[in-house]
């Protein structure tokens, strides 16, 4: 926690929402570039499209996963 903007650690809650905005990020493995969210919005939006996005790359592939075992 001591690493985090000095910001994000004034209240329980913005420590709460950088700490899962990293943990999404590492999840999601869209690593830590020079452009990465600053606000609580900027971090909680960084969430909900990772969510949003995992969720559509594993349908996709589960829907060529599908396609490919009915060829069998």
């Amino acid at each position: 926690m001591t690493l985090l903007n000095k910001g994000d650690t004034n209240s329980a809650i913005g420590a709460y929402i950088a700490s899962m905005s990293w943990s999404f990020t590492t999840i999601a493995s869209v690593g830590y570039g020079d452009i990465y969210p600053v606000t609580n919005v900027e971090k909680i939006f960084g969430i909900i499209s990772m969510i949003i996005s995992c969720g559509i790359f594993s349908y996709i592939v589960g829907a060529i996963a599908s396609v490919l075992s009915k060829n069998d």
